[in-house]
């Protein structure tokens, strides 16, 4: 890929290697097998790009922790000593001999499509063409609205994006805040699969989930988003104010608690769990 095609890439999809007696969340992805078969194994630069969740050569998710550990896969924490790349900082297994599963088919689609627009330097939504870092700050865009319906307090979204094609992630909603080249890739790849029907609709799908779901302007840009050029024209037509109320309630003592307060104890006691297994 042109190296000022990589440039013009939003860097909020590039993850950084890390710095050196540092410790992070989240890993340096790599494919077990690309590296078994390597005559003298490296990581490849595409395995730094945020969109990156899978190996196209052999269809497996790509892993950013240790098998044996569980650790944070971060080879600028290896010593001298250590002499291959391929061997975990923490507990000096041989990453090699990891076992992978199979890719998210619409995450895989997801990246194919994103390889093509740096290779390029041009995208396409809803037919309109745009450059490089306009297309990945609106795919960066509707992560942050997946994100937020995930959490389960925005009803209007939620159904605004089901109208899409869009299926939520089941699994526990991510931190808030953490940004998407932080996430652990398993985290990534799901939202990523969700991603691929936002990215690949069509106007009038588009605008007919708008017009349906009743969502407002501040529906598309509540939580402190920051509106991509092409959702403000989008939006210029809808209310002003949200048409119905969010779902968010106080917690009540005498009786279940909301799905989204569910959902954030269960994300925090995975949390827990992670760090434990460190």
């Amino acid at each position: 890929m042109a190296e000022h095609h990589l440039k013009k890439a939003t860097w909020s999809w590039i993850v950084a290697p890390g710095a050196r007696n540092t410790k992070r969340h989240s890993g340096i992805q790599y494919c077990p097998a690309c590296l078994k078969n390597d005559v003298r194994p490296y990581f490849r630069i595409h395995w730094r790009f945020a969109w990156h969740t899978c190996c196209k050569v052999h269809g497996h998710a790509l892993l950013d922790r240790c098998h044996a550990c569980n650790s944070p896969v971060e080879y600028h924490r290896l010593e001298a000593e250590d002499e291959l790349i391929t061997v975990c900082a923490t507990c000096k297994a041989d990453l090699r001999t990891a076992s992978s599963r199979g890719c998210v088919s619409d995450a895989l689609k997801f990246q194919l499509v994103a390889d093509d627009v740096l290779l390029n330097g041009i995208g396409t939504f809803q037919s309109s063409a745009m450059s490089i870092s306009p297309w990945f700050e609106l795919a960066d865009y509707f992560v942050s609205l997946i994100r937020v319906a995930q959490r389960g307090e925005n009803q209007t979204l939620s159904e605004f994006l089901k109208l899409i094609g869009v299926q939520l992630p089941m699994s526990p909603p991510m931190q808030p805040g953490n940004h998407l080249e932080t996430l652990q890739t398993h985290d990534r790849e799901r939202l990523l699969a969700a991603l691929l029907p936002i990215m690949s609709v069509s106007k009038d799908k588009f605008d007919g989930a708008l017009q349906k779901s009743n969502i407002s302007k501040q529906g598309l840009a509540g939580h402190g988003l920051v509106l991509p050029a092409w959702i403000k024209n989008t939006s210029a037509s809808l209310p002003r104010t949200l048409r119905e109320k969010s779902t968010r309630l106080s917690a009540r003592i005498d009786g279940p608690r909301p799905r989204y307060q569910v959902k954030r104890m269960m994300a925090k006691l995975q949390r827990k769990l992670d760090m434990a297994h460190r």
